[in-house]
């Protein structure tokens, strides 16, 4: 299955691919300067030897840019791509200060505001930066149809508005950005509608509009069907996930964990060295791309195809030294050991079920949500 053919009609992750393509193509030899948020990001929906291939020679954090002596790169160009945080900015100035590389090229992944710019071109003394641009990835793209903004808890939203904390302002923020950003990239300007009994679902709603109107220049599409956004609040129907049926990728992230597709499995005894840490992406894996959708009866199904699909290569003593075959190895590998260990990890905690609120706020994930953007 090939990701990039998938039958949806809106993609998280296409959406931010086509962004991150189009900044690594600058032409000539480049460094890419990131920071450990886009960092993770971009490696959700591009992998590394692809970065490679767009003649990108080094990739560093812009925070490990301006640790210890570096070695000039005069023979580079620096391609930045950065969240627009004042840690981002403060960091880029300083660099800009002190250059490695013969010129800079900087992308911002949301709004920058005009004393952010002031300040940058202040420190470009060099006149080093050669353009500065917005492209609207500011989220973590899971699957086609599901993102998040990396907030590990939105339990501080609960309380009410009046009683917020700066952390919590903050929450709101962040979730707000990624959601403007989302729109940016599927060109969408969508007539926003929320859940009538819920004040957060409100002041959520109340804050994507407002940020819509702040930049109303570049929310200008020019689209003849009309787009909406629900919000919703999941606590007002925390039941309807329980009844779900678990998903593959759903089960996996529950009892193991996935994060940023990765499954950390070091601490599993007896474990085998590759499969310590297993990457489990559907624009890496296309098993996983196929089934993570499904149930663990129709998982097993598919578990039967691939490992007799296998068995009829290893037959072939030509296959083994096809990439195919290497490929099809490691597929069957992390099928056989993953959901396996699944089990094994619930049986070691007596067999209960994962809490109601763990459940719901995976919800999504078991659901399938869909972007009907």
């Amino acid at each position: 299955m090939d990701y990039k053919r998938a039958p949806v009609r809106l993609s998280a992750i296409q959406s931010f691919r086509n962004y991150v393509e189009e900044i690594i193509s600058t032409s000539g030899m480049k460094a890419l300067l990131v920071d450990k948020d886009t960092m993770t990001m971009i490696s959700l929906v591009i992998s590394q030897t692809e970065i490679i291939s767009k003649q990108v020679f080094i990739v560093e954090t812009i925070e490990g840019n301006m640790k210890g002596k570096k070695s000039q790169m005069n023979h580079l160009k620096a391609v930045c791509i950065l969240r627009p945080t004042k840690k981002s900015l403060s960091l880029l100035e300083a660099a800009l200060r002190k250059p490695r590389f013969k010129e800079y090229h900087i992308f911002f992944t949301n709004f920058t505001t005009e004393t952010s710019l002031k300040s940058l071109a202040s420190a470009d003394e060099f006149e080093l930066v050669k353009q500065v641009r917005e492209f609207y990835a500011d989220y973590y793209a899971v699957n086609h149809d599901l993102f998040h903004t990396n907030q590990l808890s939105t339990r501080p939203l609960y309380a009410k508005r009046s009683s917020w904390t700066p952390s919590s302002d903050k929450i709101m923020d962040r979730n707000v950005e990624g959601l403007l950003a989302m729109l940016l990239a599927a060109k969408k300007r969508p007539v926003v509608r929320y859940q009538r009994g819920s004040r957060l679902a409100k002041d959520m709603a109340i804050e994507v509009v407002r940020g819509m109107k702040e930049e109303n220049e570049v929310f200008d599409f020019r689209d003849s069907t009309q787009s909406i956004l629900l919000v919703m609040d999941r606590r007002e129907d925390p039941i309807a996930p329980l009844l779900m049926q678990w998903t593959y990728q759903a089960m996996v992230h529950e009892l193991l964990t996935i994060t940023n597709n990765r499954v950390d499995m070091k601490s599993v005894p007896n474990v085998k060295k590759d499969m310590m840490q297993v990457v489990m992406s559907i624009t890496q894996d296309e098993f996983f791309a196929e089934t993570h959708t499904y149930n663990y009866g129709d998982l097993g199904k598919s578990i039967k195809n691939l490992v007799n699909k296998y068995k009829e290569k290893k037959t072939s003593q030509k296959n083994r030294h096809h990439s195919g075959y290497a490929k099809i190895c490691g597929a069957v590998s992390r099928a056989q050991n993953i959901p396996g260990q699944c089990f094994q990890t619930r049986d070691c905690n007596g067999g209960n079920e994962p809490s109601s609120e763990r459940r719901a706020s995976y919800g999504s994930l078991r659901s399938r949500a869909e972007l009907s953007l």
